[in-house]
């Protein structure tokens, strides 16, 4: 009986790979963009969820208090005001790998003022599982499969209704 177990289980490795979504942390790219640098407001509150960091969101994550499809992973903490300033800290590239595999642009800006100054949080994009609405959008990403030589993060735009250059 045991024998015929470890068989099984042995013959589902390969399938479990299929099936199971992953990062692959170690490939992600640093990108260098016109936002890199740059200071963005908030143009209306957001909240500010917390969560460990998993394939789908960073520790901490922003959205629109009308978003839809939040993550069981992340747990509300606070409101961030409108006018709250941000730098855009990191533009990046991930690897979802699975049975629907492909690369990722994400967004990380560092709070600039406020109880959170200092604080890094990913914004949601252009990807399944973030909630929507999204706080940017690029035009080269392609739903289901993206391959990383066509993310053009140079195509990143900020979603007005949420974020803006600083005044």
């Amino acid at each position: 009986m045991k024998t015929k177990l470890a068989l099984l289980l042995l013959a589902s490795l390969p399938l479990t790979g299929c099936l199971s979504t992953m990062i692959d942390l170690a490939s992600s790219q640093n990108y260098k963009t016109k936002w890199s640098g740059q200071c963005l407001s908030l143009t209306q509150d957001v909240e500010l969820w917390k969560g460990s960091k998993n394939h789908s969101f960073s520790r901490n994550f922003i959205m629109a208090k009308s978003s839809k499809r939040i993550s069981s992973h992340l747990k509300k903490q606070d409101t961030l005001a409108k006018g709250t300033n941000f730098e855009v800290a990191k533009v990046y590239d991930v690897y979802i790998h699975g049975s629907a595999g492909n690369w990722h642009l994400r967004v990380n800006l560092e709070v600039l003022d406020g109880p959170y100054r200092g604080l890094i949080v990913e914004t949601p994009g252009v990807y399944s599982m973030h909630p929507y609405p999204f706080f940017f959008t690029h035009s080269t990403q392609e739903t289901p499969f993206t391959a990383r030589e066509n993310l053009q993060p140079s195509t990143i735009e900020f979603n007005p209704k949420f974020l803006k250059r600083c005044s």
